[in-house]
């Protein structure tokens, strides 16, 4: 499956393709810290390391928020 990951703050634009049923959404780690990277990387310092996780569950997706900052889904914030 593929997605559109966009940031609103700098416009940019990216398609995705899921690795599987699992995938972490964030920025990357800095250099030396033992964090593993995410799927979809965001290069932001507005978002989280882990801002966001998309499960396949139930015959769908489920997009779930992690960070501290709002994750936006099709321009509205997703509830904690």
């Amino acid at each position: 499956m593929q997605i559109l990951v966009s940031n609103t703050l700098t416009g940019e634009r990216q398609v995705s393709v899921l690795p599987g049923p699992m995938v972490w959404i964030g920025r990357l780690p800095e250099a030396g810290d033992a964090d593993e990277p995410p799927g979809i990387a965001i290069h932001s310092r507005l978002v989280s390391r882990r801002q966001a996780r998309l499960i396949e569950r139930d015959g769908g997706w489920w997009l779930e928020h992690h960070g501290r900052n709002p994750t936006y889904l099709k321009g509205r914030p997703l509830a904690a």
